[in-house]
């Protein structure tokens, strides 16, 4: 038991180093006592090791069996051939994506030669439209089309070389053959650009005009919903982008993709119709692009208005809209006045701060929330928390994810608690 006189005007330096606390009577009283925390020497990481040990011992963090999900070799299988090829491992395929982008550029070099009636003839796909077939006026479009073009072709050779047992993407002999013809010149010493030109033209185009058995029964086996359902599932965007921002447009992509390489299939035969290239198209191309029969293009043109339906349904984050005095704010159009907001969001706020501080027990966590408000800002989306949506492992979360950096914080409080259980032990000291 610590005394002190307290006729002697009572100072820190009677107590240096140790936490007091002075419980006051009324005025002119002398306190009754007063609580002096004299901190204990304790080995704090070795209390911290035994309490990971003890939980480890007691199983709390294993993840419980009964949750656990089975693997889905399918779907990471088919996942890996949606994937864009990597120059180290699949450099072939990385060739093949370049020589995508050289054929399309050269071909919309030259697509204002052909006449404007058959322009109009290859943007159709039903009634003549009024529009003429173009390309794009910037050069990087073209390359984005084609690139997403190429990533169909690796798709389709990917599933050639390596058949998923239960992930069927069913090849005509055609498709086959010419894929097979295209990857083999890239290995023989005499090929050149022209030829292979030549080979992705004909692979492409074989796309349009012939089709499986398969397909034929069921429209879903068509190669490039296939590829789109695959393609799509790997993307880390999550619901921070719509899905109607993703799906239509790519879905147009290979539209054009399609109808440029139909319109180089006029270009290459003019002779034969003395130059005359609307009779080119009615013979070539027409039966493979408009209604009439089921090909990859028309398919893909029933699949575009299903698909496009089923993404602008999706429910995406909440949109905001202010009223014109900025006193009613709109969340997808529910109003809400500004004033009860303010006081929901404050009282929501302050009992949270309150549980904080009941369940940190004086541990700092400002700089954590400063952290969180440094990854949420919201015109820097590159630097938002990421949480792969592919991923599918159990117990993972935005908080384990490695590049979210959460793990610098896990133990802190832990920590804190066994500081906080050695150290409180308070020796009462009474006048």
């Amino acid at each position: 038991m610590i005394c002190i006189d307290f006729k002697i005007p009572v100072s820190y330096d009677h107590i240096h180093g140790h936490r007091t606390k002075i419980h006051r009577l009324p005025r002119d009283t002398l306190p009754e006592y007063v609580e002096v925390a004299i901190p204990l020497k304790s080995d704090e990481p070795s209390l911290y090791e035994n309490i990971l040990s003890h939980t480890s011992a007691l199983g709390l963090f294993d993840l419980p069996a009964v949750y656990a999900q089975q693997p889905n070799q399918r779907v990471k299988g088919a996942l890996s051939t949606a994937s864009a090829p990597d120059e180290s491992t699949e450099p072939e395929y990385c060739e093949l994506i370049k020589l995508c982008r050289s054929y399309y550029h050269e071909v919309a070099k030259v697509l204002p030669s052909l006449s404007m009636l058959t322009l109009r003839a290859i943007a159709s796909s039903g009634e003549l439209q009024k529009a003429l077939f173009r390309a794009p006026q910037e050069l990087s479009i073209i390359d984005k089309y084609a690139n997403f073009m190429g990533r169909f072709i690796v798709f389709l050779c990917r599933h050639m070389k390596q058949p998923l047992p239960n992930f069927s993407v069913i090849l005509h002999s055609d498709h086959a053959q010419n894929l097979t013809a295209l990857l083999s010149s890239f290995q023989s010493p005499g090929a050149d650009n022209d030829s292979w030109l030549d080979l992705l033209h004909a692979m492409i185009f074989s796309l349009l005009t012939t089709s499986t058995p398969e397909f034929l029964v069921s429209e879903w086996k068509d190669l490039f919903t296939l590829f789109l359902v695959a393609l799509h599932l790997i993307n880390d965007h999550g619901n921070t982008t719509r899905v109607s921002s993703l799906v239509p447009p790519n879905i147009s992509q290979a539209q054009w993709c399609f109808r440029v390489t139909s319109a180089q299939v006029i270009l290459r035969h003019l002779d034969q119709f003395a130059g005359d290239s609307f009779t080119a198209y009615e013979t070539l191309v027409k039966p493979y692009l408009t209604d009439g029969r089921l090909t990859l293009f028309t398919c893909l043109r029933q699949k575009m208005a299903l698909l496009s339906l089923l993404a602008y349904d999706e429910l995406t984050l909440p949109r905001f809209m202010w009223n014109a005095t900025y006193d009613v704010l709109s969340i997808d159009g529910f109003p809400i006045t500004l004033s009860h907001f303010r006081q929901s969001i404050e009282f929501t706020i302050g009992n949270m701060r309150a549980k904080f501080e009941a369940l940190f027990r004086g541990c700092r966590y400002d700089d954590i929330i400063g952290y969180v408000a440094s990854r949420t800002d919201p015109v820097d989306n590159l630097n938002w928390f990421h949480d792969h949506p592919q991923n599918s492992t159990q117990g993972s979360s935005v908080f384990n994810e490695p590049g979210n950096n959460f793990a610098q914080y896990s133990s802190r409080l832990i920590k804190h608690l066994a500081r906080d259980v050695t150290h409180q032990k308070c020796l009462v000291a009474r006048t």
